[in-house]
C-alpha cells in the first residue's frame, strides 16, 4: 500500500530526468488550438472516423471527440491532426 502523497517509484525517476510522463508510459497526449484544431500522440488506433465523431484507442482508455465538420488532416500511427468545430472530448474507460 501506498502512503497517500507519496509517488510511484518510475514516476520520480521520470520527474528527475526530466522525461515527459507520456512518453514513459504511453498515455495519450491532447494538444488543442481552441475549439477548430485538435493534436493526438500516443494513441494505439482508430475505432470510428465521421464528420460527428473520432472514436480512438488508447493503451489507458478509449477518446471520444465529437464535433461538426470534423476533418483528420493527417495521421500516422503515433499521431493525428484533427480540425473542425471540436464540441467535447471524453476519455471512457473500456
Amino acid at each position: 500500500m501506498r502512503r497517500k502523497g507519496k509517488k510511484p517509484f518510475g514516476r520520480v525517476l521520470t520527474d528527475a530526468a526530466g522525461i515527459p510522463p507520456e512518453l514513459v508510459s504511453s498515455l495519450p497526449l491532447l494538444s488543442m488550438t481552441g475549439q477548430e484544431e485538435l493534436f493526438i500522440e500516443n494513441f494505439k488506433g482508430i475505432l470510428q472516423y465521421t464528420d460527428a465523431v473520432l472514436l480512438l484507442q488508447t493503451k489507458a482508455c478509449l477518446l471520444r471527440i465529437e464535433g461538426q465538420h470534423l476533418f483528420l488532416v493527417y495521421y500516422t500511427k503515433d499521431a493525428l491532426k484533427l480540425t473542425g468545430t471540436i464540441t467535447s472530448v471524453c476519455f471512457l474507460t473500456s
